[in-house]
């Protein structure tokens, strides 16, 4: 497959299809609903994905997922439902998101999902960034750690929307780095709006999320060109 360039829906609807070998995939540039409805894959290989540009409902509704390698994403611009209905899914490793403009319901229904290592909104060109385009319009207790960078970062970017994510921060005995996460979000990789003359961004969390912030922590969130609600 070294001079395959699409291989977008290739294996839509394998309702029964559990692997898949580890093909070559270096000139590939879309893989929008390639796994799409395969409910029993539970696993892919670490494919070359350093062309592709498009995810878009990439492992739509595979529910036996229960993982995913670390893909070079640096040149993907539609995310949108790429892990929607990953119900056994728990863990999305870090991936570089710099380049994303849709990110709509990426993590929708993703029940199990505990832990996102890292994503960035520099290219969400959206003024109101809300839970929608994370986990669509459902709660989604589950998720604990977070690791949101570049919020912020457009100068029309308003509004951050996190409530639904009603568990953000919060430690476990499993996820003890969960509170370090929102506190890196927030202040450690959010965008200095402050100094670049941009107006203020509020950012919405959830009553439970709120309450782990310190006054300390609220005060250098606003320094940066944020206020919480």
């Amino acid at each position: 497959t070294s001079n395959v360039n699409r291989m977008d829906s290739m294996f839509n609807g394998c309702s029964v299809l559990t692997t898949v070998p580890d093909f070559n995939t270096s000139n590939v540039n879309r893989m929008d609903f390639m796994f799409y409805g395969c409910s029993k894959l539970k696993s892919v290989p670490s494919f070359d994905t350093r062309n592709v540009t498009n995810m878009h409902c990439l492992f739509y509704e595979c529910y036996s997922l229960t993982s995913v390698p670390t893909f070079n994403t640096s040149n993907v611009t539609n995310m949108g439902a790429m892990f929607q209905g990953c119900y056994s899914l728990t863990t999305i490793p870090e991936m570089d998101t710099s380049n994303v403009t849709n990110f709509d319901g990426i993590f929708y229904s993703c029940t199990s999902l505990t832990t996102i290592e890292g994503i960035s909104f520099k290219s969400f060109a959206d003024s109101t960034m809300n839970y929608h385009y994370l986990v669509g319009w459902d709660s989604i207790p589950s998720l604990r750690k977070a690791v949101f960078k570049d919020i912020g970062y457009q100068s029309t970017a308003v509004q951050f929307n996190t409530e639904n994510i009603e568990n953000w921060g919060v430690n476990t005995s499993e996820i003890p780095d969960a509170r370090q996460s929102l506190v890196d979000s927030l202040i450690t990789y959010s965008f200095d709006r402050a100094s670049a003359g941009y107006q203020t961004c509020e950012i919405t969390l959830s009553s439970t999320t709120k309450a782990l912030l310190t006054s300390d922590e609220i005060a250098q969130i606003e320094a940066k060109g944020f206020v919480i609600a």
